[in-house]
């Protein structure tokens, strides 16, 4: 298998059913961890606090951030310039 053949194929369609079920499982058991230290990361008492107090400022810095993050990584600026 050449490196092409790799990243042309999907992943999900080329896997097995028991290495489908692997990475779904991981996939969903990770997504459990992220959710459970949100959870306790807002409500430990200074975090929570300064969420309720500043959230509405926050948010759109931390989400125009993300998004110009993305923009930049996806080399779509590139594509803009030219």
């Amino acid at each position: 298998m050449t490196l092409t053949e790799r990243f042309d194929t999907p992943l999900f369609a080329s896997s097995s059913l028991a290495r489908l079920l692997v990475m779904l499982g991981v996939f969903y058991m990770l997504l459990g961890v992220w959710c459970d230290l949100g959870h306790v990361i807002t409500r430990h008492p200074l975090v929570a606090h300064v969420l309720a107090r500043y959230s509405h400022i926050i948010v759109p810095f931390v989400l125009i951030g993300l998004g110009i993050y993305i923009l930049i990584e996806s080399g779509t600026l590139k594509l803009l310039g030219s």
